[in-house]
């Protein structure tokens, strides 16, 4: 392999882009599509004329917060007096969601501690993840704007099929940016390089360039390198327009890597079996959209998480929510690193047996 030959292969592949179509429509909605996801769930929080009825637990005195909540007029708060009387008014339908604030909550956060809340939900109710979205958004910028609560979600009605309790939804983070971010690795990495090489192979331009001297294995890795640049790119311009610039970013940005080497081995997997442009969308679009739905639902059916132990996406979202949201260090993600590292190599040692067999790894 020659660097310099990958590099301009790459460099190549950057400005076909503008001129192709097919690629242009795949960036756009990678982009278009999880910002749209986050301006709809803002609007809906944020609109007045919806509102949400939720109770209130304080465990001490902490008016500020209290008051903060109530004057929210996307909430129709009442007080209560235990987590009991919050889960049974759950059950019943009144009230969509619950907050225990703990003692000493308003303290801790003008001390910046990091203090716990715990929210309690109806899983099946969507304004009950609309109450959880727009809770977390609303505490965040009432301790300025920072990730300095832990939020800890308690299903108090279960999902159908699904175990439901604190440690199952306490790790579904709707449509956050981690959420935001996992959605368009997936759109880019897995349709970039299809997109691309397929369309090579109709005009017949890829006959051309191998007509070059450069072999294979560098248009191979040129185009594989132009796909991850491209994935890694729309993540930050994802990220920055979801205002989500928080966190653990170094780690988030290994993970956003990752991710992108991982799919975009996906996307040269369905580039290496399809001839036509047409084949390639089809069999992206059937991988992608159960990769995206899976990540959603398998923490609430306990059948799947047998299923998302081997899957990279779960190994992505989770190491994502924990360095975005928690703020959560390297020492705590080695098991998310090494297994989603692992898989990788896996689906680049697939990707290499294939070429083989295609007479396309010299």
């Amino acid at each position: 392999m020659d660097i310099s030959k990958i590099f301009k292969i790459m460099i190549k592949d950057a400005k076909l882009s503008i001129k192709n179509m097919s690629l242009l429509i795949v960036v756009a909605i990678a982009i278009f599509l999880p910002v749209m996801m986050s301006f709809m769930m803002g609007s809906i929080t944020a609109s007045g004329n919806e509102t949400v009825s939720i109770g209130i637990y304080d465990r001490g005195d902490n008016r500020d917060y209290v008051e903060y909540l109530m004057s929210v007029p996307l909430y129709n708060v009442s007080i209560y007096g235990s987590t009991d009387q919050i889960n049974q008014s759950i059950r019943d339908g009144a009230i969509v969601g619950g907050i225990d604030v703990p003692a000493g909550f308003d303290s801790d956060i003008a001390a910046k501690n990091r203090p716990s809340l715990v929210l309690l939900t109806d899983s099946t109710n969507f304004k009950s993840l609309i109450f959880t979205e727009s809770c977390k958004e609303l505490t965040l910028r009432y301790a300025g704007l920072e990730y300095p609560v832990i939020l800890q979600t308690q299903s108090v009605v279960e999902v159908p099929g699904g175990s439901g309790g604190m440690g199952d939804a306490a790790s579904y983070s709707g449509f956050t940016a981690p959420t935001l971010l996992l959605i368009s690795i997936i759109i880019v990495g897995v349709s970039v390089l299809p997109a691309t090489l397929t369309t090579e192979k109709e005009k017949k331009t890829i006959t051309a360039l191998m007509a070059t001297p450069v072999t294979q294995m560098d248009v191979i890795m040129g185009k594989s390198l132009f796909g991850v640049f491209v994935t890694v790119l729309i993540s930050v311009i994802v990220l920055f327009l979801s205002n989500s610039i928080t966190g653990n970013l170094p780690l988030a940005a290994v993970f956003v890597l990752l991710g992108a080497v991982a799919f975009n081995g996906i996307g040269l997997l369905i580039s290496i079996y399809s001839n036509s442009y047409q084949t390639a969308s089809i069999i992206s679009s059937v991988i992608m959209t159960p990769l995206m739905l899976f990540t959603f639902l398998y923490t609430f059916i306990d059948e799947l998480k047998v299923v998302g132990s081997v899957l990279p996406n779960v190994y992505l979202m989770n190491g994502l929510n924990d360095a975005i949201v928690y703020n959560k260090d390297v020492s705590t993600q080695w098991v998310n690193l090494l297994v989603f590292t692992a898989i990788t190599v896996v689906i680049y040692a697939v990707i290499y047996v294939s070429l083989r067999r295609k007479g396309l790894a010299s």
